[in-house]
């Protein structure tokens, strides 16, 4: 019996943990889960994938149902890719796709 009472807690604790977690919705991957050490390159630039990344995800908020949410201008691929680089070199530890939500 005793057992059974030092088990009840930790069993709770799991299902609140467990539905924080789905809560969530399913982990980032792809390009888009990427930090921004990783995407940047050495020569200056940045790698495609996370460019690529980061305009199908413009392209998949601005295709949604509903309203067209407000947005910054994005002023083509170059431009996206030239404010995804300066967005990565000031935060190396955040996504790629935390840069691509600042357009929101």
């Amino acid at each position: 019996m005793a057992h059974l009472r030092k088990l009840v807690p930790a069993l709770t604790l799991a299902l609140v943990w467990v539905g924080a977690a789905s809560a969530e919705g399913p982990p980032l991957k792809g390009a888009g889960a990427q930090f921004c050490s990783t995407a940047l390159r050495h020569g200056g630039g940045i790698d495609p994938a996370a460019v690529q990344w980061v305009m199908g995800y413009l392209n998949g908020r601005l295709s949604a149902p509903g309203p067209v949410p407000p947005h910054k201008a994005f002023g083509g691929p170059d431009r996206i890719r030239a404010t995804l680089i300066t967005y990565c070199r000031t935060h190396p530890h955040w996504q790629v796709a935390d840069g691509a939500s600042t357009y929101f």
